[in-house]
Order: structure tokens, then C-alpha cells, then sequence
């Protein structure tokens, strides 16, 4: 049983966060940064696909919507291009 579904999250793929850190390095960056795709994925859009493989997953049926993606402005204003951060 899955529940509290009605969420968004940034997700990112591990090369994605691997290449910003060495562009970081390169640019001997310092301080705090968002390292994210900056765009905001539904949890239960994410099940839905992982249903698919197992249809004995049940999802609880709630009202809550929650939302947490970064915002990248300042990994832009360094110079930062790839446009393509989407974990898919």
C-alpha cells in the first residue's frame, strides 16, 4: 500500500549531479548551491509506472499535495548551459 502520493519532488540522475560538481570544481566555486533538475516530478505518476511491473501495489487515496523542487537561478548565473537535468 502506497500513500501520501500527491507529492512533488526533484529527482536528478547521479552522472547530471556528478557533472555540476566538476563544473563547480572547475569554476573553484564555494559556498552553497542547489544541485537538483529544477523540475518537479508527481510521486504518484512515478507509481503508476512501477504498477505496471507489480499490480498488487494499492494506492490510499489522499488530499495532500506537497511540492519541493530547487531552484537553480544561482547554478545559472555561474555559467552552468545543460539545459537536459531531467532524471528521465
Amino acid at each position: 500500500i502506497l500513500n501520501y502520493l500527491n507529492q512533488y519532488r526533484d529527482f536528478i540522475k547521479i552522472k547530471k549531479i556528478l557533472k555540476i560538481i566538476f563544473y563547480l570544481y572547475d569554476k573553484d566555486f564555494s559556498g552553497i548551491i542547489n544541485i537538483a533538475s529544477g523540475k518537479k516530478i508527481l510521486l504518484k505518476n512515478i507509481a503508476k509506472k512501477l504498477k505496471k511491473h507489480n499490480q498488487k501495489l494499492k494506492f490510499l487515496n489522499e488530499h495532500v499535495t506537497n511540492c519541493h523542487y530547487a531552484n537553480l537561478t544561482k547554478l545559472r548565473r555561474l555559467g552552468f548551459k545543460d539545459k537536459n537535468l531531467s532524471p528521465f
